[in-house]
């Protein structure tokens, strides 16, 4: 990834912003919130038609509002996908990663939250984004803090005399640009599992080998389509 100029840059972080905004999934989460938030002040009593600056938007409304606003989103999100730590993550076959038809994903593994808003924005402190362009290649955007925490606990264990494994010294290379993280069995499972969990409708694979979706599938039967968005009841009782 030290080989990009920031022409490249720019084209690519381009194409992830269009890519997180443009699918299936992220529109029905536009229509879900439409309605979840609707039948929430039903449920409060309200009128819907007495409040001032709200209109409950019909599908085709939605749609039409989700589709004019992609450009000034994307132009939102590029500076930050710029700003995070650019990876290139590999695997060699048998192993393969997978698409979906929602192929950017997010998880944070370093910031647990409060339990009431969640961890997956991106300007949120330890996010990490993937998006696969290959059987055998992912794209990866980390947050900053991600690496200052293993550069950290590197130096830590420099300190007290104990080696730093081989796998942790490639990882943190491939975090400054110099080379690809090689990406074990377990790391690829994990990649092709966030594709599954934010799938809409698709997942797609170089080779029939999908047993992962049907045992994620059995699991927890939700996962038949994309995420979408929950309000979190925060009354307090006295």
């Amino acid at each position: 990834m030290g080989s990009l100029d920031e022409a490249d840059r720019s084209s690519i972080a381009t194409f992830v912003a269009a890519q997180i905004l443009r699918t299936k999934a992220r529109m029905e989460q536009w229509v879900h919130i439409n309605k979840t938030v609707a039948d929430t002040l039903r449920q409060m009593g309200a009128d819907l038609t007495k409040i001032e600056n709200y209109k409950e938007l019909t599908t085709e409304e939605v749609r039409i509002d989700f589709i004019s606003s992609l450009a000034q989103s994307a132009a939102k999100l590029f500076p930050h996908i710029m700003a995070k730590d650019w990876v290139l993550y590999t695997a060699r076959k048998p192993l393969n990663f997978w698409l979906s038809d929602h192929p950017v994903v997010l998880d944070n593994n370093f910031n647990k939250g409060d339990g009431i808003r969640g961890t997956l924005g991106l300007v949120v402190e330890g996010i990490e984004v993937y998006l696969p362009i290959s059987s055998y290649l992912v794209l990866g955007f980390l947050c900053p803090t991600i690496r200052r925490q293993l550069e950290l606990a590197q130096a830590r264990m420099n300190l007290f005399g104990f080696d730093v494994p081989a796998r942790v010294k490639k990882f943190m290379q491939a975090l400054r640009g110099l080379g690809p993280a090689e990406q074990i069995a377990d790391n690829v499972t994990y990649f092709n599992s966030l594709q599954v969990i934010n799938a809409e409708r698709y997942i797609f694979s170089e080779f029939n080998n999908f047993e992962l979706v049907n045992q994620m599938l059995s699991d927890n039967p939700g996962l038949e389509r994309g995420q979408r968005v929950e309000l979190a009841n925060t009354t307090r009782r006295k």
